[in-house]
């Protein structure tokens, strides 16, 4: 439950935090060592059972937990799978006759079959006997875009599940005491002299910052007034040092153009945001993308790749650009809607907005996710 691992950790602090202000009673049981993890969200109860050993994080704490407890919940949610946590967790839950649901988080893209071929065969060595049975009993598989949905069934050929898509997405920033502002003045102001890209995410290779860094050095040959803010956490040490050697080193581009920015969230991350014209997520893969949404949340247009499972939601509502995952692709599309942001902003912006309020606020995606939840522990019992 670090909030430094990304968009579904965000996505799950929102989406408890929502619940239990609806009258539920809801706990997360986390991995994290408690010797380094700091509960910083007061409304929820977080249990962190860690330490656990080696990549597949096993801890037999997690078993025992579970069977001391289960009795206390009528529904559990597993988040994600390949780890000893959905494995452990349904064979608890079977033997309990409780029901549970699983989102998988894109971890069934065959994005991770292609790239890391040597991984896939690895897992298929326990798919069948682990992962495959943890979402073939489950009461639902909830996917969160139906492009993940499609995807989710062609990494492996014994693949069996309960299916599921429901919407997701955050809370209105309008709403938090996290320093929204409604048009502040000296944003306007640098409006007129810049033009300012963000990128906010993880710092990981499957982010694809490299083709970024690459197009932003060649849309600087023409239009000097770019900037670009690159924020995130490092998903390994020395990750953000190569970035660097290959933005200013090997593409040359001077070191005032890019501002650099560790983990940033609250106040820091609504004014990143709010000063930002355009966010860029170029990923390589994606099975949602909360950061996407949080753009339009402050009404701040996109451009991400097709990797990213919003694309279709993005370039049919016309609030963001949609490249083909080429370097000349994302450079055309950047200079299109740096070019259309400027020159239709306040439109763009509101459009932006009322998409958010329509399909991604959180409070509509809770209701319809408690009727299927409801529904599912009725039947159950």
């Amino acid at each position: 439950m670090n909030p430094k691992a990304g968009g579904p950790v965000e996505g799950i602090r929102q989406w408890s935090s929502l619940l239990t202000e609806r009258g539920h009673f809801t706990e997360i049981a986390t991995f994290d060592d408690p010797s380094d993890f700091s509960n910083d969200n007061v409304e929820l109860k977080i249990n962190a059972l860690g330490p656990v050993s080696g990549f597949y994080g096993f801890t037999q704490k997690w078993a025992e937990w579970l069977e001391e407890n289960i009795h206390r919940f009528d529904l559990v949610v597993i988040h994600g799978i390949w780890q000893y946590h959905s494995f452990g967790g349904w064979r608890v839950l079977k033997k309990n006759r409780v029901p549970y649901v699983v989102y998988t988080h894109g971890m069934l893209d065959p994005w991770f079959k292609r790239t890391f071929p040597l991984k896939h065969f690895k897992k298929w060595l326990y798919w069948p006997w682990a992962d495959y049975r943890v979402l073939r009993d489950a009461g639902a598989v909830i996917f969160t875009t139906e492009q993940e949905r499609r995807l989710a069934s062609k990494s492996f050929w014994l693949y069996q599940a309960k299916e599921k898509v429901l919407p997701y997405g955050i809370r209105d920033p309008k709403r938090l005491d996290n320093g929204y502002r409604e048009n502040p003045k000296e944003l306007k102001e640098s409006e007129e002299s810049s033009f300012k890209l963000l990128f906010l995410a993880r710092l990981h290779p499957k982010k694809n910052i490299e083709i970024l860094l690459e197009a932003f050095s060649l849309l600087l040959q023409t239009m000097d007034y770019l900037r670009l803010t690159i924020v995130g956490s490092e998903y390994q040490e020395g990750y953000l040092k190569t970035l660097t050697q290959r933005a200013h080193a090997d593409l040359k581009i001077p070191v005032d153009r890019i501002e650099w920015i560790g983990f940033a969230q609250g106040v820091e991350k609504a004014r990143l945001f709010q000063e930002t014209n355009l966010y860029v997520l170029p990923s390589h893969q994606e099975n949602f993308g909360i950061t996407v949404v949080e753009a339009l949340a402050y009404g701040r247009p996109v451009v991400i790749s097709s990797a990213v499972n919003l694309a279709e939601e993005i370039a049919n509502e016309g609030v963001g650009g949609v490249f083909d995952g080429s370097l000349d692709s994302l450079i055309s599309t950047l200079k299109y809607w740096i070019r259309f942001e400027k020159s239709n902003r306040e439109t763009v912006r509101e459009k932006c907005r009322a998409l958010f309020l329509k399909r991604y606020e959180l409070s509509k995606g809770v209701e319809n996710w408690e009727k299927a939840m409801e529904l599912l522990i009725y039947e159950k019992k």
